[in-house]
């Protein structure tokens, strides 16, 4: 399991330059539990890209099964894998284009992805 984000480094309009990858760590290594050997997931899995290519571009490198996303944007990226099944997640998209699933909650999530 890895979690793929483009999120910037740091956002254009704050003074303080506040790290946003740091702070996105650090908040997903308090919910999920880096630092034991038992936790959900390893702070290495965690990847950044500065653009929605470079996070489609790791999604191809590292041969996702299933992608889930908040953006269809993601999705809909030039080049994005055909292999990898695509979740979107909290849309209120009645009909999604093409091969994309739509799921309002976690647990909708974890029903489509383990039910199979």
């Amino acid at each position: 399991m890895f979690i793929i984000s483009h999120k910037t480094r740091y956002a254009n309009y704050d003074k303080t330059q506040t790290d946003l990858r740091e702070a996105a760590l650090n908040w997903i290594g308090e919910k999920l539990d880096f630092s034991k050997s038992g936790g959900l997931i390893a702070m290495n899995a965690v990847r950044f890209g500065s653009t929605r290519q470079e996070k489609v571009n790791e999604i191809i490198h590292l041969k996702c099964d299933w992608f889930i996303d908040d953006l269809l944007e993601t999705f809909l990226e030039p080049g994005f894998p055909l292999e990898t099944r695509k979740i979107l997640f909290g849309s209120d998209l009645e009909t999604p284009p093409g091969d994309i699933k739509v799921c309002a909650t976690w647990d909708e999530i974890g029903r489509s992805i383990f039910s199979k």
